[in-house]
């Protein structure tokens, strides 16, 4: 059994899939940024490792004895090169694997990420290009839109009882669960039995529109949830007002534009594509604890 090295394990997904990796055998090396987020009973069963993904030097030494890697290319709204961000990242992981005894890796990307037209999405497929040129095998992830982007909203949630997007209301997206994500992120860190490079599409179970999720969401949690369409120019201001660069609000924008276009959408999405949690379900387990008074 080998080690398998994960990066970001307290995010969204990171969080989920360690527990499916510990006692399988294998050595689990969790890179953190910041450590004391980890779970105790998680971390006595597991070497950490501090290191924040854009630092080299440590991302070099954490990783110089991993067999496998769960890597995420985390976003960075203050940075005035979306773009060059992503690409910083995809290469340094590229180099650690032209260096060390990396021999495969999974990496999550995003619907979408083939295409030029969508914001940041199009760095994460910059990323993908550049691992496809490494000796290692990977396999690349590209979920939908995750149901816990949700939970950017929770203060909206809890007082304004409400989704806020620049997204149509009558347009359909698929909304997946992270802990599906983590699923099958697993089945790669765990198998042997796959190699090259390949492209693993991941969707919902249904698609809905956001104001079909927000009824959804309603009857889940037991609040009243609407939904609130928003311009997008308005979104992008509010981005820029919490923090973001004007070129990544632009971005963010694209992707929303994108969203509303059905850019990121298949006509017709694969069954094996498809995973199992629906929006009820992760309303009813995740969220509505979370609103609850």
């Amino acid at each position: 059994m080998g080690t398998i090295a994960i990066a970001a394990p307290t995010g969204n997904i990171g969080k989920r899939l360690v527990p499916l990796l510990i006692g399988s055998g294998h050595r689990v090396v969790l890179v953190a940024r910041s450590p004391q987020k980890i779970d105790p009973e998680i971390a006595a069963k597991v070497d950490i490792r501090q290191a924040a993904l854009e630092d080299a030097l440590a991302i070099k030494k954490a990783l110089a004895d991993a067999d496998s890697v769960y890597w995420l290319n985390p976003g960075n709204r203050k940075v005035s090169d979306p773009a060059a961000w992503y690409v910083y990242l995809g290469e340094l992981l590229a180099d650690v694997i032209a260096q060390g005894r990396i021999r495969s890796v999974v990496n999550v990307s995003s619907a979408g990420a083939d295409t030029e037209e969508i914001g940041p999405v199009y760095g994460l497929g910059l990323v993908e290009k550049i691992l496809n040129k490494t000796s290692a095998h990977v396999a690349h992830l590209r979920p939908a839109y995750f149901m816990e982007n949700l939970l950017y909203q929770i203060d909206d949630l809890k007082t304004k009882r409400a989704i806020i997007q620049p997204v149509d209301p009558s347009r359909a997206i698929s909304f997946i669960a992270a802990s599906d994500i983590a699923k099958a992120a697993s089945e790669y860190l765990l198998s042997h039995d796959w190699s090259g490079k390949i492209v693993r599409d991941l969707y919902g179970p249904s698609q809905v529109t956001f104001r079909q999720a927000a009824k959804i969401l309603s009857d889940a949690t037991g609040v009243k949830i609407a939904y609130v369409y928003i311009p997008l120019d308005e979104a992008r201001s509010a981005l820029i007002a919490q923090g973001a660069s004007e070129r990544q609000a632009d971005a963010y924008a694209s992707m929303f534009k994108s969203m509303n276009n059905a850019v990121d959408q298949p006509h017709e999405i694969p069954r094996n594509a498809l995973t199992s949690t629906t929006l009820r379900q992760w309303g009813s387990e995740v969220l509505r604890p979370l609103l609850a008074v």
